[in-house]
């Protein structure tokens, strides 16, 4: 199973990688930024996206938009890719221009668009097992596919 994990928080990146290590079949990839996460997915098959919601959109740019991967769902869609996403976030709330969205709004608005692709979305907390679990969970039900 090959998986890219568009993440730029190294040391989030690093827990995933520890907690998907034992399982010899998936190989993980990173990107650290949404450019560098689309192109991977233009050039190479991957099962399952784990993606960060909140990126910046290349290495030039410090900025970080909160919202940057529901471009990266939109582009997933675009490219009729038949990869599955699964959404693993630090945020409570979301906002961008003058939008606020909570998690739970931002996860419905997601699946109401995206549902052939998205097949989850958690909350990232270092000192939680939930998330990890759950990824676990998703992964393994995307290999009986």
């Amino acid at each position: 199973m090959k998986i890219l994990c568009i993440e730029d928080n190294d040391v989030k990146f690093s827990v995933i990688e520890k907690l998907l290590q034992p399982d010899n079949e998936i190989e993980l990839i990173q990107a650290r930024y949404g450019n560098e996460g689309l192109l991977k997915l233009s050039k190479d098959h991957f099962d399952l996206l784990i993606l960060d919601m909140s990126l910046p959109i290349n290495n030039y740019s410090k900025d970080t938009n909160m919202l940057y991967g529901e471009d990266i769902l939109a582009e997933v869609k675009r490219m009729r890719s038949r990869i599955k996403v699964f959404i693993i976030t630090g945020f409570d709330f979301f906002e961008q221009d003058k939008e606020r969205l909570s998690f739970e709004e931002l996860y419905e608005r997601l699946m109401s668009r995206y549902k052939k692709y998205l097949v989850g979305m958690v909350h990232y907390d270092q000192l939680s097992i939930e998330w990890a679990n759950v990824l676990k969970q998703v992964i393994e039900e995307i290999k009986k596919i």
